[in-house]
């Protein structure tokens, strides 16, 4: 799934850019970073996409 800036994210992780690549680690109900994480060019749109996530095993 794609995510856009400043949604709120259900699975804790980390998210990468599809734009210019940057990941950030986001915990479980926290926000996206918004779109000014970092300068974007041209009209290039910041979307978010999970990329790791944790999995417990029992």
């Amino acid at each position: 799934m794609i995510y856009d800036p400043g949604d709120r994210v259900v699975y804790p992780g980390i998210y990468r850019c599809t734009s210019c690549g940057d990941e950030v680690a986001v915990g479980s109900g926290q926000c996206l970073p918004e779109i000014g994480h970092r300068e974007h060019y041209g009209s290039v749109p910041v979307r978010w996409q999970l990329l790791v996530y944790p999995q417990l095993r029992s």
